[in-house]
């Protein structure tokens, strides 16, 4: 985690600044395809100069079959923690059975997003039952490999807000 600031008079811990350098230095990233995976782009973003994209780099699309990218990092979480972030969810297919985004603290699922959307949407997720631990937080997008001429999915502005 890099940056510990006061932003509303809340203390966050900011896990997007390093791919605002082109690269997600304090994430690991993990993918079943060569060509498809978590990456920073100026394809499309919220705010800023980049967002996170799972997809292929080159075409913006997860058209190169059945896929699951997944990327993390690990943060510490406060009492009253929230995990916030904007995703534009830009699936081929409706149905968790076919393209997924979720997210992960540790092996509980929080959220599950299967279906796609045309604007970006703030998200916040609690994650205060977790306090006073550093936990891994993990992005993963899955595709089933059919009909997956589409952007995929884009995350920018993560955080771990406090109160």
């Amino acid at each position: 985690v890099d940056d510990v600031s006061v932003v509303h008079e809340r203390a966050c811990i900011d896990l997007d600044e390093d791919f605002e350098d082109t690269v997600a230095f304090n994430f690991n990233m993990v993918s079943s395809s060569p060509s498809v995976y978590w990456h920073a782009t100026t394809h499309n973003k919220y705010e800023g100069i980049r967002s996170l994209q799972a997809a292929n780099p080159a075409s913006h699309t997860y058209n190169g079959g059945a896929v699951t990218t997944t990327i993390s990092t690990g943060f510490p979480v406060c009492a009253g923690g929230v995990l916030q972030f904007r995703l534009l969810n830009k699936l081929a297919e409706t149905g968790c059975d076919k393209d997924s985004f979720r997210v992960l603290l540790g092996n509980v699922q929080l959220l599950e997003r299967c279906t796609p959307s045309t604007s970006w949407e703030l998200v916040s997720v609690a994650v205060d039952k977790y306090a006073n631990t550093s936990i891994p937080i993990s992005f993963e997008f899955k595709s089933n490999g059919t009909n997956n001429n589409a952007n995929g999915p884009y995350i920018d502005l993560i955080e771990v807000a406090c109160p």
